[in-house]
């Protein structure tokens, strides 16, 4: 596409994002595992919250499961395990406690397991108001009156962290080819404070256009006045590099916009990718 028919879209699609953004969810979605490097010959349990907050990583609210109050929107979440030889199963039930919910996997075999959270796809249409204020109502909802600036968004959620027993390994890293993952790159498991780290994004498997901005903060963020994000946009090959200053848990996100194809029920996807890595000391 040429630059001025992609500076026409954006022009077109801006407005559009501003107002999803407004009354979408700000909150970000996380999955905190207990440990992430495991060592010896038993097997072993590593317990998991899932989380919707803004402040990493205490929780707000559950993300997946049931309660007593009834199902939420999320209550058919299930997180998925990839094992070290590429199996893909479901994790324990998730256990929704009000604030967060939880689960625990197995860790039998070596090597470097995915435990990935795909929240189930949600239209949304957003609008204005006849008084100019911004609104949205989900699928099967109807509209109010007098509403203008309609956009129908397929909202789509990604959360997922890696747990490694004895060694590292691949095989639970290979991309599926959908939505936003991670491609080439540091291994998820194998990150120190002051070292190069690369990770590249791909959507849809291809690698995530240049300018894309990829947020990077060390949790502890509801105990300090500053998020202090590490500052990342990727390349031409969807890239960023970086290095992380101390060790910790770091949460990733990085947030896609962008026009449907033609023939689909909705006008844009706006898809979201999170990774909760841990990260030694030198």
């Amino acid at each position: 596409m040429n630059k001025p028919a992609q500076y026409l879209i954006n022009l077109f699609i801006l407005p559009t994002v501003i107002l999803f953004s407004s009354v979408s969810s700000a909150h970000s979605r996380f999955v905190l595992p207990t440990h992430t490097s495991l060592s010896g010959a038993e097997p072993q349990w590593v317990s998991l919250d899932l989380s919707i907050s803004n402040d990493f990583f205490h929780p707000d609210m559950a993300y997946g499961g049931t309660s007593d109050e009834g199902d939420n929107f999320f209550a058919g979440l299930q997180l998925q395990v990839k094992d070290p030889s590429g199996a893909v199963y479901p994790a324990q039930d998730l256990v929704n406690l009000g604030r967060k919910s939880v689960t625990a996997v197995q860790i039998d075999k070596d090597g470097t397991y995915q435990l990935r959270a795909d929240a189930p796809s949600l239209l949304v249409t957003t609008f204005k108001t006849a008084a100019g204020s911004p609104g949205r109502v989900f699928e099967g909802d109807e509209l109010p009156e007098g509403v203008t600036d309609v956009a129908v968004w397929r909202s789509s959620n990604r959360a997922e962290t890696y747990v490694t027993k004895n060694s590292i390994s691949f095989d639970s890293l290979v991309p599926t080819g959908e939505g936003i993952e991670l491609g080439e790159g540091s291994h998820p498991n194998d990150l120190f404070a002051g070292e190069d780290i690369c990770f590249q994004f791909l959507m849809d498997g291809e690698p995530v256009a240049e300018g894309h901005e990829v947020m990077i903060v060390r949790d502890g963020t509801r105990h300090r006045n500053s998020r202090s994000e590490i500052p990342a946009i990727t390349d031409a090959e969807g890239r960023v590099s970086f290095q992380f200053p101390e060790g910790g848990f770091y949460f990733i996100e990085l947030i896609i916009e962008q026009e449907a194809s033609a023939g689909l029920n909705y006008d844009f996807d706006y898809h979201t990718y999170s990774a909760t890595l841990e990260v030694w000391p030198e």
